[in-house]
């Protein structure tokens, strides 16, 4: 009785209470976590839990957020509905967020490849501001991209990069072949780069631009 007292006693029932009421991962990890805790060890109760919740957090992850962006001069910039078509659909602005690592991408290069494939775009914008963990697999689904684009006589434009997003980019050769005036960096005030991008799009609209051919040519899988 003594050890059952001493064992309540140091249970954080507020953090059970949050942990239930918050997320079903978060509850599930605490319910995983105590039973085997009833069964086996403590250590290895333990060792279940925390493997349980990296393996939640990697599937929370796993997926990139992506969101439309459409620009009104007048009202800024405001986020698309699913479903709901802009008003600008010759320039399509894409607004990636979070990590793009290789277990991300598939999915992802499936939805840009729609975006891509709509036959009234011209200029598609990629705003990167939010995007993290960028991998080879990542650069060579931008590359695949970036390449369907120009072989269907558009263009892509890159905007909101910084720190390490903009080091890959330069290290991997990406800003060569997409060319350092169409990648637009993060400025100092909430969506410059964005706004400055989508100007450009315009400006190469207005003067009929074609995409150049490749410069280079992606290895045979």
């Amino acid at each position: 009785g003594i050890v059952l007292l001493i064992a309540a006693s140091m249970i954080d029932w507020g953090y059970v209470k949050l942990a239930f009421h918050t997320t079903r991962g978060d509850a599930l990890a605490m319910t995983a976590t105590f039973i085997t805790a009833l069964v086996f060890p403590l250590d290895i109760a333990i060792y279940i839990g925390v493997g349980l919740s990296l393996a939640l957090f990697l599937q929370r992850v796993r997926i990139p957020q992506l969101a439309e962006l459409e620009y009104d001069p007048a009202r800024g910039f405001r986020e698309l509905h699913l479903g709901e078509r802009s008003r600008h659909p010759e320039i399509v602005i894409v607004n990636l967020e979070g990590s793009l690592f290789f277990g991300a991408m598939d999915q992802l290069e499936e939805e840009l490849e729609k975006v891509a494939a709509r036959p009234e775009l011209k200029v598609l914008i990629l705003r990167l501001k939010r995007a993290n963990s960028l991998d080879a697999t990542s650069i060579m689904a931008l590359q695949r991209i970036y390449h369907d684009l120009i072989q269907q006589g558009k263009h892509l434009l890159i905007c909101g990069t910084q720190g390490e997003v903009e080091k890959i980019l330069e290290r991997s050769g990406l800003v060569e072949m997409i060319g350092e005036k169409n990648i637009f960096h993060s400025g100092e005030t909430l969506l410059t780069s964005t706004r400055k991008a989508f100007r450009k799009a315009e400006e190469m609209i207005k003067r009929g631009e074609g995409s150049p051919p490749p410069r280079y040519q992606l290895p045979q899988d």
